[in-house]
């Protein structure tokens, strides 16, 4: 924590930075004088920022999502935090259930809603910043806007010295990361390993043709400050095992059924020691975008047809959909986009599948799921287009710049595991710098159908060896989920025996259990859709038994009134 004081404010860093602390003081010197739109907008790293003088209060997260601010309004005092369900417990409300089918439907449309998991605590989009004012009711404020404005090769040397001083930072220590042999990993556990010795870890899941483990065995051997270790997934901790041993988080956590497999994994990295533990994670959401990035090529033909056909042939289709979908696109305001996905939750039908399906605004939601009550209840969330700042820019860089925050709200939640679990886990990928630095190129200059990641080249092409970014492939995982399905049949179709999710009258049991039994017995289903389902299962059964927050006065923490719920760690005060 960084506190910093002025003559007529003060302000409080909460959370990682990765400038100093005059670097911080100067920074707040600049807004104070209004010489920035945002406190501290280059601090670096993932922290919420309080700023605070005698006309406002601002508070603010970082630029990927990773960390939100939920505010609430009670006894007529604004009240604000980085969890929903502390809020929640002031309250004395429960859960969202439209917020829960939107997340289950549409989760890509999540960040931009102003509603959270509970009902009445609201939550600020990254892209705004919370502003509390004596006798007002609590307003937002836009952020800087994106501007998608630098050239590959300008865009890759801010990348690289954005990345260079996030991976060096945290570097104190037994520095392990993660060594999966895909491109991310592979670009931080080297550039780290240029710094500081470490540890790469490989994940070896002893399936056929998968190269993930000779790639990283490779990659090792070329840098001589980085020793190798590999790590055997055992059959006991296949995805969709112990789940009833799930740690409550302040939202639904996506990678809830690999919990075994997470936990095990951190205790390998904690057993070494582990000081500060380096993941690739975040990389595909910033380095590039879906294939939606065509709409902004419709100027520019010869490249369209061609990305268009390279396209086609990944996913064997033909090229003209696609280009005609990239042309309707580019025609899409984001105000009918949201108008469209809502008539389809509201009906439960979605036009324009296969590759050329891609190429839209949102997702398309996958209602199957739900009730007729419940699609209802997720299409009343959709927020409406002026919720969020910075309308401006080609349709391909805003549809990317979510798919970061939809990627940034999920990862809130595996740092919040790591938390739990006393493990210090950095992702560079999605840190302040480093998203600003990728989001500064346009997206159809960092993605291409014919290159990977052309940006990450562009950045590191002159500091880590070549085999490194030669990779642009990675390993296929689904058998091990199959496995775990298989193994975990009978926990499974007890989980929806007496579905929480069901008796809110949100979800139709029996299209659940008959994909789940389609799953269990090996069929081709979409298994997001399933762990998504899984994992909100979960989260609602650990949220009936979590422990409630006693908030009490300043006097009563100061007179050591006891509590009433909670546990001695858990005590807020109001305002």
């Amino acid at each position: 924590m960084h506190v910093l004081n002025g003559p007529d404010w003060w302000c409080v860093v909460l959370g990682e930075v990765t400038c100093g602390h005059t670097e911080l003081a100067r920074q707040a010197r600049r807004f104070a004088s209004r010489l920035e739109v945002e406190p501290l907008i280059d601090r670096g790293g993932n922290s919420h920022v309080v700023w605070a003088d005698a006309r406002r209060t601002i508070v603010t997260g970082d630029v990927a999502g990773t960390r939100l601010v939920f505010h609430a309004v009670h006894d007529g005092a604004a009240h604000f935090a980085s969890s929903s369900y502390v809020l929640a417990d002031l309250l004395g409300t429960g859960v969202d259930q439209g917020w829960l089918g939107l997340r289950l439907s549409c989760p890509d449309v999540i960040p931009l809603s102003t509603r959270s998991a509970h009902e009445r605590v609201a939550v600020v989009p990254p892209t705004r910043m919370l502003v509390l004012r004596p006798s007002h009711a609590p307003t937002t404020m836009g952020r800087p806007p994106r501007n998608a404005a630098l050239s590959l090769a300008a865009g890759g040397n801010r990348l690289y010295e954005a990345l260079r001083a996030e991976v060096g930072a945290p570097l104190t220590g037994l520095v392990t990361s993660d060594l999966s042999g895909g491109l991310d990993s592979s670009s931080v556990a080297a550039l780290a390993a240029r710094a500081v010795p470490l540890i790469g870890l490989t994940l070896d899941a002893a399936q056929v043709g998968n190269e993930d483990l000779a790639h990283a065995t490779r990659i090792a051997a070329t840098q001589p400050m980085l020793r190798h270790e590999v790590r055997r997934i055992p059959k006991t901790v296949l995805p969709y095992t112990d789940l009833d041993r799930v740690p409550y988080t302040d939202e639904p956590w996506s990678d809830a059924v690999l919990y075994a497999r997470t936990r095990w994994w951190q205790q390998q990295l904690m057993d070494l020691g582990s000081s500060v533990h380096l993941t690739g994670d975040g990389g595909d959401a910033v380095l590039s975008g879906s294939p939606a990035y065509l709409a902004d090529l419709v100027c520019d033909v010869p490249r369209l047809v061609r990305e268009a056909r390279a396209w086609a042939q990944l996913r064997t289709s033909a090229a003209l959909p696609i280009v005609v979908a990239a042309a309707r696109l580019a025609r899409t305001s984001e105000r009918s986009a949201r108008r469209r996905l809502v008539r389809e939750l509201r009906t439960g039908r979605s036009s324009h599948q296969g590759a050329a399906g891609r190429l839209r605004w949102f997702g398309a939601p996958d209602a199957a799921w739900l009730t007729t009550e419940g699609r209802r209840a997720a299409a009343e969330c959709v927020p409406l287009p002026d919720d969020r700042a910075g309308d401006e820019g080609p349709i391909g860089d805003r549809i990317a710049g979510n798919a970061v925050l939809t990627f940034g709200r999920d990862h809130r939640i595996d740092l919040e595991i790591a938390q739990a679990h006393g493990l210090r886990q950095v992702a560079p990928f999605v840190t302040d710098r480093v998203v600003r630095a990728c989001l500064s190129v346009p997206v159809c200059e960092r993605t291409s159908a014919f290159i990977a990641k052309p940006l990450l080249r562009a950045a590191l092409s002159q500091h880590v060896p070549a085999l490194v970014l030669d990779r642009s492939t990675k390993g296929d995982y689904t058998a091990l989920h199959y496995a775990g399905l298989s193994r975990n049949a009978g926990d499974l179709r007890a989980l929806f025996t007496s579905s929480r999710l069901v008796a809110s009258g949100l979800v139709e049991h029996q299209h659940a259990a008959t994909v789940l039994d389609r799953a269990i017995c090996g069929a081709d289903v979409r298994l997001a859709g399933i762990n998504d389902l899984i994992a909100t299962e979960v989260w609602l059964r650990s949220e009936e038994v979590r422990s409630r927050i006693s908030w009490i006065t300043r006097e009563e923490a100061a007179d050591g009134a006891p509590l009433s719920a909670g546990r001695p760690g858990h005590v807020h005060t109001d305002a």
